[in-house]
């Protein structure tokens, strides 16, 4: 689904980069995929949110995905 947003209309309207949007999907992916690699060795014990917020990695993938998008922004 990000991706079909990402390849609208719409994103060009908000973001003055729009190609490097793309970037988030990679780190997305990364991290959803993560996550489930976890959960499948049973080492996910907490609520899928509260696991985000207390690991260290998942909250480096959301530091990337947010200075993806600030990134994004400006004009390059």
């Amino acid at each position: 689904m990000l991706a079909l947003y990402i390849n609208g209309e719409t994103i060009a309207l908000r973001y003055a980069s729009p190609q490097i949007v793309w970037l988030t999907v990679p780190i997305l992916l990364y991290w959803i995929s993560r996550m489930w690699v976890k959960a499948h060795r049973s080492e996910m014990v907490d609520d899928p949110v509260v696991f985000a917020i207390t690991d260290g990695l998942s909250l480096m993938s959301i530091a990337a995905f947010m200075v993806v998008l600030w990134a994004a922004t400006l004009q390059w």
